[in-house]
């Protein structure tokens, strides 16, 4: 049975030397010092270049930088909403104003309730078939196997950009 890690927002730092994480500590191991952070599992060895996670329960632990490259990719920062501007008043008797009307000061001082749209939905990404392959095909005049592939690539450049 195969599973597939769910994604979880992680925080971790690439560790370089002593000082850039605090729970990496200096040991000794057989004799030879070491570099090393206490895990849920027992004690692991820190070497340069090696990322501390943080985990879901707070603990910590090393990963070496080519598993973390293709296990994590960086998260963006939040970014704000965008303020969404009225696009009329609604008066106390539920009449609709148009917004050129009268200003927001105006509307406030009435005690108008601003009216917004709604954010547009989003819609499930739905395929091209093979009709609509065709179709396209035949209106651009093209009949060529390798046109079918920039038929196709378009299509997965769209589905990229809209899901």
């Amino acid at each position: 049975m195969k599973f597939r890690k769910k994604p979880v927002v992680i925080e971790a730092t690439q560790w370089f030397k002593m000082g850039d994480h605090s729970e990496v500590v200096e040991a000794t191991l057989s004799g030879m010092p070491v570099f090393w952070i206490e895990t849920l599992e027992g004690g692991h060895i820190v070497t340069v270049g090696d990322y501390i996670i943080t985990g879901v329960k707070g603990e910590h632990y090393p990963c070496k930088p080519d598993i973390f490259v293709m296990t994590y990719e960086p998260v963006g920062e939040a970014q704000p909403a965008p303020v969404q501007e009225p696009v009329a008043w609604m008066t106390q008797a539920r009449c609709f104003v148009h917004l050129h009307e009268f200003t927001e000061a105006e509307a406030k001082l009435y005690g108008w309730t601003p009216v917004y749209t709604l954010p547009a939905a989003q819609r499930t990404w739905v395929d091209l078939t093979d009709e609509d392959k065709d179709f396209i095909a035949k209106r651009a005049s093209v009949y060529d196997w390798h046109d079918y592939e920039v038929i196709e690539a378009t299509e997965a450049k769209l589905k990229k950009k809209n899901t």
